[in-house]
C-alpha cells in the first residue's frame, strides 16, 4: 500500500511539475517571473533544463471552483468577493474554464472527487486549514501552497520529481492567507517531508550532475537550488545543493560517492551561516562517532555508502578569495567582492560567462 501511496504520488508531483512549466511560459501572471530569469541571467536553456516554472496567484474563479467542488456554503467569504459568481453554476465553471490553480486542476481532472486532496495535502501541494466555525459546523480553507512565485521542481537522484521548492518574486506583495501576525511572505517555501521527500536523503540537481562529477572527480556541494542554477549558467556542472545549511551525513556522503577521489569541496555563502554551516560539515567528518556509524548503517541506502564516509576528502572553498583574482587579472574600475554564490550573476553582469566561470574556477582551487 505504501509503495502505490509513493507511486501516485509521484504522478501528481510530476504533473504539478507540468503545470508549472505551462505556466511560466503562457500565463499572464508570469511576466514577473520570466523578468527574474532574465535579470539574474538565466537562459531559457537552463530554465528548461531544470524545468522551472511558475505557480500563479489563486484568483476569484479558482477559489469558487474549489469551494463549489467541496459544496462550501456561497456566503463564505471568499465567494462573496465577486457577487457576479453566485450566479455561476460548477458545470458553467467546469465546461469553460481552464484553472490556473493547482487545486482547482486537479480537482477538475478528478471530475471533483476530493479523494485526490488527501495526496496533494501529503506531498505540500495544497494546504488544508480546517477550523470549527461559531456554529460549530466544519469550515475548509483548502488552496494552493504555492502561489505566485517561481518553481523549482527537486528530483530525487533517479530524475523523479519529490518536492518543490518555490521562491518569492521580487516586489510581492502579501499574498492571501498569511497568518495575520507576519508582515513579510517567506522569500523561500520548500515542500514538506512526505514518502516519497526527505530533505536529508536529497541533494538538489544529483541526477544531471552526477556524469560531471565524475568527468571532474569531485561534487561541489551549495546551500540552495538557486546556487546550483547560477553555476550551471556559467558552464560548471557538477553541483549539488543540500537545500539548507544545515547539512546531513547522508547528503556528504552522496556527494562524495559520485567522484573516485570522494572529493567534496564545500561553497557557501561567506556569511556567518555559512561559516557555521562549513564548521558543523567539517566536525562530522572528522569525529566520525559511533553515533554517525550507525546512522549510515541504519540508512536504507547503497550499501558501500558507510565506507565511503570514511573516505570522504572535504575541502572548504572561500569566497573572499574571488577578490584577489579579480584584482590581480581585471581593471581597476571593475572590482567587485564575492559574498554570495547567487552572485555569480553579477559577475555575468559586470563581465561575462567566461569571466565569472574562470574566477569561480579560481576560488575552486584555492580550497583547503
Amino acid at each position: 500500500a505504501i509503495e502505490e501511496n509513493k507511486k501516485q504520488q509521484r504522478v501528481l508531483l510530476k504533473e504539478a511539475s507540468r503545470h508549472y512549466t505551462s505556466q511560466l511560459l503562457s500565463s499572464g501572471d508570469s511576466i514577473r517571473a520570466r523578468n527574474y530569469l532574465k535579470n539574474r541571467k538565466i537562459s531559457p536553456e537552463t530554465a528548461m533544463h531544470f524545468e522551472i516554472g511558475y505557480a500563479p496567484p489563486a484568483t476569484v474563479w479558482d477559489r469558487f471552483l474549489i469551494l463549489e467542488s467541496l459544496n462550501t456554503s456561497s456566503t463564505y467569504s471568499i465567494i462573496n468577493e465577486s457577487q457576479m459568481l453566485q450566479s455561476r453554476s460548477k458545470s458553467f465553471v467546469d465546461t469553460a474554464y481552464s484553472p490556473s490553480s493547482l487545486t482547482a486542476l486537479f480537482l477538475k481532472e478528478a471530475n471533483w472527487n476530493t479523494s485526490i486532496l488527501g495526496d496533494l495535502v501529503q506531498i505540500g501541494l495544497v494546504v488544508n486549514a480546517t477550523f470549527q466555525s461559531e456554529e460549530q459546523s466544519l469550515q475548509y480553507r483548502i488552496y494552493d501552497r504555492f502561489r505566485d512565485r517561481l518553481m523549482i521542481p527537486i528530483r530525487n537522484e533517479d530524475g523523479e520529481v519529490v518536492a518543490f521548492g518555490g521562491r518569492l518574486l521580487p516586489a510581492d506583495p502579501t499574498t492571501q492567507y498569511q497568518k495575520k501576525s507576519s508582515n513579510k511572505a517567506a522569500k523561500y517555501i520548500n515542500s514538506p517531508t512526505s514518502l516519497v521527500f526527505r530533505k536529508k536523503y536529497t541533494l538538489f540537481g544529483l541526477d544531471s550532475a552526477r556524469e560531471y562529477i565524475r568527468q571532474c572527480d569531485m561534487a561541489i556541494l551549495v546551500e540552495g537550488y538557486m546556487d546550483v542554477i547560477s553555476l550551471f549558467e556559467i558552464g560548471i556542472r557538477n553541483v549539488v545543493a543540500s537545500l539548507g545549511t544545515a547539512i546531513s551525513i547522508e547528503q556528504l556522503v552522496m556527494a562524495a560517492n559520485g567522484s573516485s577521489s570522494k572529493t567534496v569541496i564545500l561553497l557557501l555563502d561567506n556569511d556567518e551561516a555559512g561559516h557555521n554551516a562549513a564548521q558543523r560539515a567539517l566536525k562530522i567528518i572528522q569525529k566520525s562517532s559511533e553515533k554517525t556509524r550507525r546512522q549510515l548503517s541504519d540508512w536504507n541506502g547503497p550499501k558501500d555508502l558507510n565506507d565511503t564516509f570514511q573516505r570522504v576528502n572535504l575541502k572548504l572553498a572561500n569566497l573572499s578569495v574571488a577578490y584577489d583574482y579579480i584584482v590581480k587579472n581585471l581593471p581597476l574600475n571593475q572590482h567587485m567582492e564575492l559574498t554570495s554564490i547567487k552572485d555569480a550573476a553579477d559577475l555575468v553582469i559586470a563581465y561575462d560567462a567566461e569571466t565569472a566561470r574562470n574566477i569561480i574556477n579560481y576560488v575552486l582551487s584555492a580550497a583547503i
